[in-house]
């Protein structure tokens, strides 16, 4: 049975990505252990085979690494939070690490590496059937919820002008100002109750929890091919999804996407969420199973 080592500087209670994790390795047999440095690694006696790790740069995951690789110890592990691409890779290619799952598409890792995306908040369907999503009776046509910043401003604007209105919440930044944004369940309804979800950048990168979480609410995710200031011919989500064929609205720029949902006829709008619904729900059952296959098998 598989040990799981959760080690980004914070613990399953407060990193939004334990719920999807929790979800993606579906392994009934699993044991999590909370780390905050190597000696609590130690002194846990966690240094074992079957180990898969959690990591992000809020903790000292080079050091843990080179601790497995020295003792010849195999080990699987998801790498969260590297939103610009900056975090240290080069441990990847420790002959010991035999396979990572990241969010977050980054060019040129080894071919050891699998992406995943960054999925809903901790708790998102808390005292909430999703099975019983409703995907005809939404009041909203689209919907914002967030800080109103750059790019998301031009993406605000244009949706109106091409468009129409649909409803957007200002909020403060919810890591660091929660008590600004919305309550995970008054999100969680805006969702339910939108037919499009505008998902502009987050921080940095154009992939953000918005993309998931409307595809989780059966809301169509209206984004961009890229993040800002990026350039080429390189489809961020077709490398993130690796699918050439993704049924939600990808624009070149904001007013491509605009002009994209004002193309689709509203009539037919149910159909598309169902494509989107049925898609992202395949998607995430192969998923589980490649998660399974390698985090769940021997390694």
């Amino acid at each position: 049975m598989p040990n799981l080592i959760w080690y980004t500087g914070g613990s399953p209670q407060s990193d939004w990505e334990f719920s999807w994790i929790k979800e993606l390795l579906d392994c009934t047999s699993l044991h999590v252990h909370v780390a905050k440095n190597i000696r609590s690694i130690l002194d846990q006696n966690l240094l074992q085979s079957h180990t898969i790790i959690v990591f992000s740069h809020n903790a000292n995951y080079i050091q843990l690494f080179a601790y497995f690789e020295s003792m010849g110890i195999p080990f699987v592990a998801v790498h969260l939070s590297d939103e610009w691409l900056m975090d240290d890779i080069r441990c990847y290619n420790y002959k010991m690490c035999k396979t990572i799952w990241r969010n977050y598409y980054r060019p040129h890792c080894p071919a050891k590496v699998k992406f995943f995306p960054l999925g809903y908040k901790r708790d998102f369907w808390d005292n909430f059937n999703p099975n019983k999503i409703n995907l005809s009776q939404r009041s909203n046509l689209w919907s914002f919820a967030g800080m109103i910043k750059s790019d998301r401003r031009e993406a605000i604007e244009m949706m109106r002008n091409k468009v129409g209105e649909g409803v957007v919440v200002e909020t403060g930044c919810n890591f660091a100002q929660p008590e600004r944004g919305l309550s995970t369940r008054d999100y969680r309804a805006l969702l339910l109750d939108s037919h499009f979800t505008l998902c502009p950048v987050g921080n940095y990168n154009i992939d953000c929890f918005r993309v998931s979480e409307a595809l989780e609410c059966g809301s169509i995710p209206i984004t961009l091919n890229r993040t800002n200031g990026k350039t080429g011919d390189v489809n961020y989500w077709q490398n993130l999804f690796g699918s050439q064929s993704l049924p939600f609205v990808i624009g070149n720029d904001w007013g491509d996407a605009a002009r994209q949902v004002k193309d689709m006829n509203i009539r037919n709008l149910d159909s598309k969420k169902k494509e989107c619904a049925e898609w992202w729900q395949h998607y995430k059952q192969k998923l589980k199973e490649e998660w399974k296959e390698v985090t769940c098998g021997n390694f």
